[in-house]
């Protein structure tokens, strides 16, 4: 991974990104602390970032990113302060100006706004974990036997969904059935450390893969990758990396809470216990070791997995597909570089790295996965706004934007929603459609690099609209399928009468034989929208969502 000092300082986000991700590296973060670390950066210099958005036009988002990402990461890492202040020294050599000045006031706002949100945010309390004694439970592992880890991270307040409970998972197999011993011997086969059927690359894979911070490092090593593809501004970066990290940080606390609610054993005690699992399918074997050393967490469900399916969701909905070729040096192991054609393809290695290791089941690692995309999907729609509002998504406090009149805010919504309802319509050309009825037909003739890259600039012009509906405070309309359908059948009868004879009689005499044919279709048809209407204005008595109307 290339230093700071080899990094290119004319985009202040990747510039600290980079700082952050040799931090983790460095003091070898666990995924708990090392995604709720780069999350609170990354969101400090997003708001740092996209207040310069409404500020006084000054070229100031460096300065303001630098110091929101200084101060943050002083305060979780004082020890490695001197290696912030270097870093701070670099990207900002000359802090005379009005300009800088302007901006780093607006840093120091935007880190202490985000210190504050997350003063309290349970991470530092200590929960003891109560061991269970039943066949399955967790138990401290070889070859260390260390203590649970991070009990309390099911408790951490999240980024952005709405409970660590919000995207548990259903649950593995019971310990009795086909399913997990299937699982089961699928992980003693491939993860074993004295493996005959793991291939030399399974092995590479298992040690790219490696535990630590290595994936949230990975994760970001790979979005820089995606926002040096193409030209991104510096806040379209920002909210890249804050939105990747968000969901980096709340997948592991989900993933957390899985671990903790089901309290699932390892491979290697469910491997070497085996003969009082009560599955007649399992085969115990005492001396089993996994390739890698077992963390000492529960194992369902999978974090890296977690990690690995919400960054790749978040990757692909930034870049418009998944579609993404790229090459990867590990953290852990430096000797070993992989290359990938896009990102569900690194996701699902890294799923599989965690059976070639023997340190999950296959049931987890895709449990992992599912709940990573959905956790994805989620933080995507939602955007970045806190739940205690504290801090907008865009970085303004609610004060500045309530400088702008409702008027006002009727008028941009008006113009954003025409501008978004556009976007859908296009949005399902580039994703193929091709509409055939009788008069009105299709074709589509779009390459897949035209479609490719209109998903793209569509993604990115989806970010613009949420920046600018949170900065604003926008409420997004909510078409109603019934005030669609009578805004678009309304006006059609006017255009259908046009097909009768003395509206024809412009185009020129009218054969009688035409008038009386096509005089009454048309009037056949405008009863059919009237219908169309008339069916709108009434509700039948078990609808439940309004009056019950009938028709006189």
């Amino acid at each position: 991974m290339p230093g700071a000092d080899q990094q290119d300082m004319s985009n202040s986000i990747i510039f600290w990104n980079s700082i952050v991700l040799d931090v983790l590296r460095d003091t070898g973060a666990r995924p708990p602390e090392a995604s709720r670390a780069i999350a609170m950066v990354h969101v400090a210099m997003h708001e740092a970032a996209a207040y310069k958005t409404l500020a006084a036009g000054q070229d100031h988002s460096n300065a303001a990113c630098s110091v929101a990402a200084h101060i943050v990461l002083t305060h979780l890492f004082p020890t490695q302060s001197r290696v912030f202040d270097s870093a701070l020294g670099a990207a900002l050599p000359d802090r005379s100006s009005p300009s800088t000045e302007s901006g780093m006031s607006l840093g120091r706002s935007a880190a202490d706004a985000v210190l504050e949100w997350r003063e309290h945010d349970h991470s530092d309390e200590a929960v003891p974990y109560v061991p269970q004694d039943r066949p399955g439970a967790w138990k401290p592992t070889p070859p260390g036997y260390e203590e649970a880890y991070a009990p309390n991270w099911p408790m951490v307040t999240p980024f952005a969904i709405g409970s660590t409970s919000q995207f548990r998972s259903a649950g593995h197999p019971p310990l009795t059935s086909p399913e997990y011993a299937a699982a089961f011997d699928n992980t003693k086969s491939l993860g074993s450390k004295t493996s005959q059927f793991r291939t030399d690359e399974q092995t590479e894979i298992a040690h790219f893969w490696a535990d630590g911070a290595g994936t949230v490092v990975l994760w970001n090593l790979i979005a820089q990758q995606v926002a040096a593809s193409k030209p991104v501004s510096l806040l379209d970066t920002a909210h890249l990396f804050a939105l990747l990290n968000v969901a980096l940080a709340d997948a592991v606390i989900a993933a957390w809470d899985d671990k903790y609610y089901f309290n699932l054993w390892r491979p290697v005690s469910a491997i070497r216990e085996a003969d009082g699992d009560g599955n007649p399918l399992t085969e115990a074997d005492p001396a089993w070791e996994p390739l890698d050393a077992t963390k000492p967490e529960p194992e369902h469900t999978s974090a890296h997995c977690a990690v690995s399916g919400a960054a790749a969701r978040i990757l692909e909905l930034f870049s418009g597909c998944d579609d993404f070729s790229f090459a990867l040096t590990s953290v852990n192991s430096p000797r070993i570089t992989r290359s990938y054609r896009s990102f569900s393809q690194a996701a699902a290695e890294a799923a599989q790295s965690r059976i070639y290791a023997g340190l999950h089941f296959e049931f987890s690692t895709n449990s992992g996965l599912d709940k990573g995309k959905a956790i994805a999907d989620h933080v995507w729609r939602n955007g970045l706004r806190p739940h205690d509002g504290r801090i907008s998504s865009a970085g303004l406090v609610d004060g500045m934007a309530a400088a702008v009149s409702e008027n006002h805010r009727r008028g941009i919504t008006v113009t954003l929603t025409i501008l978004d309802e556009a976007l859908c319509e296009v949005e399902q050309w580039a994703n193929g459609r091709e509409l055939h009825s009788v008069f009105y037909n299709e074709r589509n003739r779009l390459q897949a690099w035209q479609r490719q890259e209109i998903l793209s600039e569509i993604a990115q012009m989806r970010i613009q609209l949420q920046e600018l509906k949170e900065t604003l405070h926008l409420e997004p309309r909510v078409e109603d399928a019934g005030t669609a359908i009578r805004g678009r059948c309304s006006g059609l009868w006017e255009h259908i009468v046009e097909l009768k004879a003395k509206h024809l009689r412009r185009y020129g005499d009218v054969p009688s034989e035409l008038g009386d044919y096509i005089d009454p279709k048309a009037e056949q048809l405008i009863q059919r929208i009237l219908r169309i209407l008339e069916t709108l204005k009434r509700r039948r008595p078990n609808d439940g969502d309004g009056p019950v109307q009938t028709k006189e």
